[in-house]
């Protein structure tokens, strides 16, 4: 993108939230010129209703119409929130003259509405504390919040494009984001050997300082898993399947790096959704079969990776509808959902017929149908080929299993009997491949 240096650039996430394929790589070029170059943006179709930004300013110009003493009423306090009047605070930030004027300007700050009886308010933690509304103006609280509430939702689709924005980041920027990462590295390591002399000095012995230290790691793991569950389980997962099979892979690069898509795959076993999962390096939604979503140790995967129960229409409306629903929204989020349209797992290791909730799926969202196939796995301790659980038993370790995936088939393209043939000529490959081999 080029554009005049004085020129504030305006970028269109229409795009890139709607999941159009190419758009995130588009919009992080636009961003990273902004950023880069002019420093400043504006952003166009980014889902913030209209009426909701002329409320917020129509909130904004009644608060700042009342009396002096009654805004005073809701003064900016240590947490900087509240009422910040005109020629109260001077900003001594400049390094290139001493800054004396106050501001010339006043503001309301309001921070991410915590109840007055939250932790963090309750014990005064800086900067965690509750709002100060004014409370004679009905509505105000209500619309500022929803306002609030509106542009945190926005920024959350953001972050990925951001992350691609330094992912993707010339030679002479991502220098300075590895140097930054070099400089917190260095002073971790400084902060620990402190922390490691100061507890050697108590007297604490050194078996006592590794259990410490392990114990303190344990507690940061588990911080950073309930932040982001789905990248830890999905590292098992990969964990689990490379130990367990030999993962041959044909054609996932069919898989787009970004953007929504809907793959559809054969059924074979229980752990079909690990399987790929192990193989993607993109986080995938799965449609499970409810009783395959609750089996013990898979729904604790399942949940972490956002994974989809679905039942048949006539066992539960409700679980069928909202399953359909949260497709819906995860394709428009430009996410990967992957369903499994025979509706079961193989009961003789063929591929039954696909059913037409698919059609159902892209008439709502038309992204690309990826087909994708699986072998290998019948047979396997988690498969039906047999009610006996030792006639599944491997006979063999790190048994071959083959994952591959089609060309994409356009939305307007795509049926159920299309798509079955399609994976069924990818399984026959597979077996052609293997029996080659």
């Amino acid at each position: 993108m080029s554009a005049p240096s004085q020129t504030i650039p305006v970028v269109d996430l229409g795009p890139y939230l709607a999941g159009e394929p190419g758009a995130m790589e588009r919009t992080a070029g636009e961003l990273r010129f902004a950023l880069t170059e002019i420093g400043f943006y504006f952003i166009v179709n980014h889902g913030v209703p209209d009426a909701l930004i002329r409320e917020t300013f129509r909130q904004a110009a009644r608060f700042h119409a009342q009396p002096l003493d009654r805004k005073m009423d809701v003064r900016i306090d240590r947490h900087n929130v509240g009422y910040l009047p005109m020629r109260g605070d001077t900003l001594r930030t400049s390094t290139v003259q001493t800054v004396t004027k106050a501001n010339l300007n006043e503001a309301l700050f309001v921070a991410r509405d915590l109840p007055t009886d939250h932790p963090e308010v309750r014990v005064d933690r800086r900067f965690r504390s509750a709002n100060r509304w004014p409370q004679d103006l009905p509505g105000f609280r209500e619309s500022i919040v929803s306002y609030c509430d509106t542009l945190e939702r926005l920024v959350q689709k953001l972050v990925p494009l951001y992350a691609v924005v330094q992912q993707r980041a010339p030679p002479e920027t991502l220098s300075r984001i590895i140097a930054a990462n070099s400089i917190l590295n260095a002073l971790f390591i400084v902060a620990a050997a402190a922390f490691g002399a100061a507890v050697l000095a108590l007297g604490v012995s050194v078996p006592h300082l590794l259990l410490l230290t392990a114990l303190l790691n344990a507690g940061v793991a588990a911080y950073i898993y309930s932040l982001v569950p789905e990248f830890l389980l999905r590292f098992i997962a990969w964990l689990l399947v490379h130990t367990v099979y030999r993962l041959d892979e044909r054609g996932l690069d069919n898989i787009p790096e970004e953007g929504a898509a809907l793959l559809v795959c054969n059924h074979v076993s229980f752990v079909d959704a690990l399987v790929i999962s192990a193989a993607c390096h993109r986080p995938i939604r799965f449609v499970m079969e409810r009783a395959i979503f609750s089996a013990p140790l898979i729904n604790v995967l399942a949940r972490g990776m956002k994974a989809v129960p679905i039942t048949a229409k006539k066992e539960d409306h409700e679980v069928y509808e909202r399953a359909f629903a949260s497709v819906a929204r995860e394709l428009a989020d430009g996410q990967l959902v992957c369903i499994f349209p025979e509706g079961h797992l193989t009961p003789d290791g063929t591929i039954g017929a696909f059913r037409p909730g698919l059609m159902r799926i892209l008439a709502q969202t038309p992204v690309p149908v990826i087909p994708v196939a699986l072998s290998g796995l019948w047979g396997s301790l988690f498969s039906r080929r047999t009610r006996s659980v030792w006639r599944r038993l491997p006979r063999k370790l790190w048994a071959r299993v083959r994952i591959a995936a089609g060309a994409p088939v356009s939305p307007g393209e795509a049926s159920p009997e299309m798509l079955h043939e399609r994976v069924a000529a990818l399984c026959a490959d597979q077996a052609g491949a293997h029996t080659a081999s």
